[in-house]
């Protein structure tokens, strides 16, 4: 998906949210997504074992950017 948006014409940023953590450990997912203020938010969920981890991400990046769209 990143790369359709971003051969059309919208920048695109990934944050794989583990290896961020694994690099500092006082990385905020709120304040980075906030940072850059995006006008959508993309998760990436495929299996359930992620679902529980990737819904938290959301909750978290809802509260920060309460008007941007999150797709799943």
């Amino acid at each position: 998906m990143a790369d359709w948006l971003t051969r059309h014409g919208h920048p695109t940023e990934v944050v794989h949210l583990d290896i961020e953590r694994a690099l500092d450990a006082e990385f905020d997912l709120a304040t980075a997504v906030g940072a850059v203020a995006p006008r959508l938010v993309c998760l990436d969920l495929h299996w359930h074992q992620q679902s529980h981890g990737v819904i938290e991400a959301a909750r978290v990046i809802r509260g920060a950017l309460p008007a941007v769209p999150i797709v799943l």
